[in-house]
């Protein structure tokens, strides 16, 4: 399954670039604030940026950078609620505002008990970014999750961004689509399209074997098993795997 998380600190396009200075002894403007929290957040110094960004929303309390960064800050701290709490403040401030969207969307498909609404504000990203790869992928993930219709849409618009377009994993995510499906013929061409982009991708190779295996082309899966058993030979951690496969491959080969 592809998994993309955002990187943390985003580029707070709805940042004010007028220096504000504090009536109290913190001289330093919101804008020069913010710097800090995202420097002590890029040092793994969370509860600095926390408290940075704090200081930042209690200036400007409808600064959506402000809010973004203390979402940011709270998440990783460990109080997702109180993220999510702040990241839906910002998005409704910064409505046209692609980070504060998708920000938001990230969030609630993080959280189990929030997942259902991810898709608002992931469209929202998606309308203002149409080609952005990260929102496509949260949406496509979260549509087979939410068991939504035609998530193969948003993986098939990632074979078109420059990031994915010569890459196996949206083909093998739709792939995986058609096959629960029983549409064969789309399935096969997915896969096949996965393992031409990367045919030492072992999990590319796996699906692939796996698939030819369910569809009797029993001569065909026993190769790409064998494939996959070779490509994770180093692997010692992947005992169990080649244990099965060759398992499944002395159970077609007799």
């Amino acid at each position: 399954m592809i998994y993309f998380r955002k990187i943390t600190l985003f580029l707070f396009t709805a940042l004010t670039a007028v220096a504000l200075t504090s009536c109290g002894p913190d001289r330093r403007s919101t804008a020069e604030i913010l710097t800090d929290a995202v420097k002590a957040g890029n040092e793994n110094k969370w509860q600095d940026a926390l408290d940075e960004a704090k200081n930042a929303a209690r200036r400007e309390p409808e600064n959506p950078s402000a809010l973004m960064m203390l979402a940011i800050a709270y998440e990783n701290t460990g109080r997702k609620d109180l993220a999510i709490q702040a990241a839906r403040t910002a998005a409704g401030l910064a409505n046209d505002d692609y980070s504060a969207q998708y920000l938001l969307g990230r969030l609630y498909y993080e959280s189990p008990k929030n997942i259902q609404d991810c898709i608002e504000p992931l469209l929202r990203a998606k309308k203002i970014k149409p080609n952005d790869p990260n929102t496509l992928i949260l949406l496509g993930q979260s549509a087979r999750k939410l068991n939504l219709r035609n998530p193969e849409k948003y993986y098939e618009a990632m074979t078109k961004t420059a990031r994915f377009k010569n890459r196996p994993e949206p083909w093998n995510e739709m792939g995986i689509i058609y096959a629960s499906r029983n549409d064969l013929g789309k399935a096969a061409n997915c896969f096949v399209n996965a393992y031409r982009a990367a045919p030492d991708n072992h999990t590319v190779v796996r699906n692939l074997a796996i698939f030819m295996d369910r569809c009797n082309r029993k001569k065909k899966a026993v190769l790409f098993y064998k494939k996959y058993i070779d490509l994770i030979a180093s692997n010692p951690e992947m005992e169990h795997q080649r244990r099965q496969v060759r398992r499944r491959i002395k159970e077609i080969s007799s």
